[in-house]
């Protein structure tokens, strides 16, 4: 009888969780309708090119556009400009590529320079000329600073100000990534393939990974984007030939790219960044739309802009994007302003004027009556009447 229990036991949690994962494969599986709520000019933003976001401690999401530095508390905007005849004022005003948090309500801006913010009196200090050309900025888990530009990467330990540099290769690299992974080692995505960096003994091991797949004449496209999912794999996007799943366990690579007539790829081989959500998808920024991974099956759903759907994403090119506290995402587009998609959705569906002859004619209601069999008659402002007919 004892043996009995255990097994009935172990049946139900076998069936509990082939329940769960199975669900959860369907729920992945079925492409979600997603409103995407929008940010631009004439909300207040300063320019609707935006190429990098964060939140900082407090809250506040931070925009960098390619003219202004944005602070947004929700409704306002607070935009952070180059003032010359104030030494303290933000160094550029173009293209705000990076923002990384620090410590102590201090934030680092990458323009081409790099400039650290102090949030107590809102004043920048420049501590890397624009000249030098800098892309990226990761300050990693144990507090310090890699910065990485077109020529090279460089360090700052947390233990001083100074800034050093880093030589991983014998050429001159442009650092176009920065990743620390779940062992706080820090990934390089370079012009010429991808470098792990880690101390070891107080000595900073380097080692190239991929060196035959990544040599400058295969055209393979600079690395842009590095993340990790729930297995630990890393996923490696590249300006032009899509997306690299690298096991690290097994060495094994596989690639993943836009294939014509299939709506279950990627959308675009041009990716800008990949998000790793709290619910275990990837969202993929590309050149032309918005792609989401399905962490079981490896297939793509995709979003691109509506020009009949408002509540489409606003324009395709997509720069960065970013999950806040809350769960809420937030993606940069590069004529479209910010396209938020919440992560508490309101319980409404909404019918509009659309070009489907079977829509609304209009979108102005003026009056909606339920007639004896639960189906409504509306009445729109120049649109004329409308019959809707719930049970269809």
């Amino acid at each position: 009888m004892h043996f009995k229990t255990h097994n009935r036991v172990f049946i139900f949690l076998w069936i509990c969780f082939w329940s769960l994962f199975t669900s959860t494969l369907k729920s992945y599986s079925q492409t979600k309708t997603i409103v995407f709520n929008h940010l631009d000019v004439t909300n207040g933003l300063s320019n609707n090119s935006v190429l990098s976001i964060t939140q900082d401690s407090v809250g506040f999401i931070w925009i960098g556009t390619k003219y202004g530095l944005n602070r947004y508390d929700g409704r306002t905007f607070k935009i952070f400009k180059n003032d010359p005849a104030v030494k303290t004022s933000i160094s550029s005003n173009d293209y705000i590529k990076k923002l990384a948090l620090e410590t102590n309500k201090r934030m680092w801006v990458v323009s081409d320079g790099l400039d650290l913010y102090h949030s107590e009196d809102n004043t920048f200090k420049n501590i890397i000329s624009p000249k030098e050309n800098v892309g990226k900025v990761l300050k990693d888990s144990k507090g310090n600073l890699w910065i990485g530009s077109s020529t090279q990467l460089q360090f700052k330990s947390s233990r001083n100000s100074k800034i050093i540099p880093i030589k991983i290769s014998t050429d001159k690299l442009q650092i176009s990534e920065l990743y620390e992974d779940n062992l706080n080692h820090i990934w390089a995505g370079s012009s010429n393939g991808l470098y792990e960096l880690y101390f070891s003994k107080n000595k900073l091991v380097v080692k190239r990974h991929f060196s035959a797949l990544f040599k400058k004449d295969e055209n393979i496209g600079i690395i842009t984007s590095i993340t990790q999912d729930e297995d630990s794999k890393y996923w490696i996007g590249t300006r032009k030939n899509g997306i690299y799943l690298f096991d690290k366990k097994t060495s094994k690579i596989t690639h993943f790219e836009k294939i014509d007539n299939d709506k279950n790829s990627l959308v675009n081989n041009n990716v800008r960044k990949i998000l790793r959500h709290k619910d275990g998808s990837l969202w993929i920024g590309t050149q032309d739309g918005l792609s989401i991974l399905n962490p079981y099956t490896y297939q793509f759903s995709n979003y691109q802009h509506d020009p009949v759907n408002p509540n489409s994403i606003s324009q395709n090119s997509i720069h960065d994007i970013f999950q806040d506290k809350n769960g809420s995402v937030w993606l940069g587009t590069y004529f479209g302003g910010v396209n938020i998609v919440y992560s508490v959705n309101t319980p409404f569906t909404i019918f509009q004027n659309k070009t489907d002859q079977n829509s609304l004619s209009s979108n102005i209601i003026s009056s909606i009556v339920e007639d004896k069999n639960q189906n409504l008659w509306i009445g729109t402002e120049a649109g004329g009447l409308n019959y809707f007919d719930k049970r269809q």
